[in-house]
């Protein structure tokens, strides 16, 4: 992660279900020194802004399982990452 360009301090989320992903993601993140939330696929759309809103992300961390059963963000959430985030986040695997 902070060879990708994340700093020590800075927001990452998760878009991912609760589990074993999750449990490995979160402690990547703490590892590298930066802060974490987690977007739930099963939160709508709206919800998942507000998160987005509050947390200020510097990069997204996807996991496969939760983009194979609940889908890619929406189109919404997108666009909410590109506008008020003023950047695309990173997608970190």
């Amino acid at each position: 992660m902070l060879q990708s360009g994340t700093q020590r301090g800075e927001a990452v989320m998760s878009y991912s279900y609760r589990g074993v992903d999750l449990v490995a993601t979160v402690m990547v993140i703490l590892k590298n020194g930066a802060t974490f939330s987690v977007i739930d696929p099963s939160y709508p759309p709206n919800r998942q802004s507000i998160y987005l809103d509050v947390a200020r992300l510097r990069a997204l961390v996807v996991i496969d399982k939760a983009t194979s059963e609940a889908g890619e963000l929406t189109e919404k959430v997108r666009n909410f990452i590109k506008e008020i985030c003023n950047y695309a986040p990173r997608c970190l695997d």
